[in-house]
């Protein structure tokens, strides 16, 4: 069995919830999974933290996995981050900060004018994403980093998702997670 809870734009699914309401803070065990708008976070654990009713961060810990659709015109381009512990940071119920450590792992796919023209594949031993609008606005990789990106124009664009994704080692999760439903309000 499983605990669904759904909060305005914010869903958790896990299969061990504690409710922390002095503190504000809900923690998932158990393959929980977290979705707030289009970004889905599954981890070992999750710690999902309120300030005054709103969201306000989400940690995630251990095997930590971020996947998110910037666009829904290209489905299959799902931007990822993984590693050890994800922290995303909430502003304004508005997704402000993402950051990665331990064997941290982007994949985000790039656009020029709504046109997919590439994606960047990069490693390192952190990664903070700061983000406006919800867009990248500018990322940050510290220590050990390693990456690459590939341009490409739009006939191009389905054949580069798979080999990138494939590469970096996260299609296993993006293929899995477009599969997984979300709590739905009744």
């Amino acid at each position: 069995d499983s605990v669904e809870m759904i909060r305005g734009e914010l869903r958790m699914k896990s299969q061990l919830a504690i409710f922390d309401n002095r503190n504000e803070r809900i923690s998932l065990y158990k393959s929980p999974v977290v979705w707030n708008d289009s970004t889905q976070i599954i981890a070992d654990s999750i710690i999902v933290s309120m300030k005054n009713k709103h969201l306000h961060q989400i940690q995630a810990f251990g095997n930590a996995f971020s996947s998110s659709r910037d666009d829904t015109s290209y489905a299959s381009r799902i931007n990822q981050l993984s590693g050890q512990f994800i922290k995303v940071l909430v502003t304004d119920d508005s997704v402000r900060t993402i950051f990665s450590r331990g064997d941290a792992k982007s994949l985000y796919f790039m656009d020029t004018d709504g046109q997919p023209d590439g994606a960047a594949r990069n490693s390192a031993d952190s990664i903070s994403i700061e983000i406006e609008k919800n867009k990248p606005e500018i990322i940050h990789w510290l220590g050990a980093v390693v990456g690459d990106v590939q341009v490409v124009g739009q006939a191009q664009a389905a054949v580069v998702v798979d080999r990138v994704q494939a590469a970096v080692g996260l299609v296993g999760h993006a293929l899995h997670l477009a599969g997984r439903r979300h709590p739905v309000q009744t």
